[in-house]
């Protein structure tokens, strides 16, 4: 998969193509969906697959006051997608100068533009583009009328009585609903983000722990987590807290600190990125009223947290 940022990097692909284009936000099942149908088309004319996304969000943009929290950055989106099969992944900047295109320039002026053999379009039944969101799926087919490509429209999935999209996900992300949001991504939810310096107060504890930034994304609400790290080609087990650390809460405490100890490892990982998988939630955040209290109670969500890892 040949990842490729702003479609002015793009060139000309003299070859038949299959495009989708979106957010994709959380690749979550109903992406998946489309995303094999793309591949599958390509394939079985020895075309090629490309799905164009952008970056930020759009939503954060065009409706810049909403909280625009996304289930995964960019980076972490590409990382999802490195194993779909796609041969191209382009990421176009999402500004206010890109959301002024119209649809049909949209079509005509960069995606014929850059894929003259344009065989068809795979979107969702929910797909927008141009400005102010002007092109539906139902416009998609009529530009393909007057430039000679075809469009695929998929159907949408229902789970639990839910239709499948980011923003449910997002929700059920963070209300704690963990389990929904697993059925709705086909995987269970993870975290991305670098490794930064903290106060070291989990070394002080003896349970060192690295102190995740997360790039944007939503997480579930404070409590105490069983999780599994990966790292670089390793999958190590971990206790995972979200909170304000009330036994030593400090005044500045504004954001939500989110740290992890990686259980049985020691090496330095500062300006490393991490993505952190969700498996269970132990307990909630609780204050102690000794340090020696809260050492026990983490000895014990250390013990859960292994056991819980040997099972997943």
């Amino acid at each position: 998969m040949e990842v490729i940022s702003g479609h002015e990097n793009l060139g000309i692909i003299n070859e038949p193509v299959f495009v989708t284009f979106g957010a994709f936000d959380g690749v979550h099942v109903a992406h998946g969906k489309l995303i094999r149908l793309l591949v599958e088309k390509s394939k079985n004319i020895n075309g090629k697959s490309v799905l164009i996304t952008f970056d930020p969000l759009p939503k954060s943009v065009i409706h810049p006051g909403d909280e625009a929290m996304a289930l995964t950055s960019t980076e972490h989106k590409i990382r999802l997608l490195k194993e779909s099969g796609l041969d191209y992944v382009v990421v176009i900047k999402f500004d206010k100068n890109f959301a002024e295109i119209s649809a049909e320039s949209f079509i005509r002026d960069i995606i014929l533009r850059h894929f003259p053999e344009l065989k068809e379009f795979v979107v969702g039944p929910r797909a927008r583009f141009g400005r102010n969101g002007e092109g539906d799926a139902n416009y998609l087919k009529k530009l393909g009328e007057k430039y000679g490509f075809a469009v695929v429209i998929t159907n949408e999935m229902v789970i639990d009585d839910a239709i499948v999209s980011s923003s449910v996900i997002r929700k059920f992300v963070q209300s704690g609903e963990l389990d929904a949001a697993e059925a709705c991504l086909g995987r269970k939810y993870s975290l991305y983000g670098v490794v930064v310096h903290g106060e070291r107060i989990g070394r002080m504890l003896g349970f060192p722990t690295a102190n995740i930034k997360p790039e944007n994304e939503v997480y579930p609400p404070s409590g105490v987590y069983a999780v599994k790290v990966l790292l670089d080609k390793d999958t190590l087990p971990g206790v995972l807290n979200i909170g304000y650390r009330p036994t030593f809460k400090r005044r500045d405490d504004l954001e939500p600190a989110i740290e992890v100890h990686i259980i049985g490892y020691n090496g330095m990982i500062y300006g490393r990125k991490i993505e952190i998988v969700f498996l269970e939630r132990l307990r909630g955040e609780e204050s102690f009223t000794t340090k020696e209290a809260l050492i026990a109670q983490i000895q014990k969500d250390v013990e859960n947290a292994l056991g819980i890892f040997s099972l997943k």
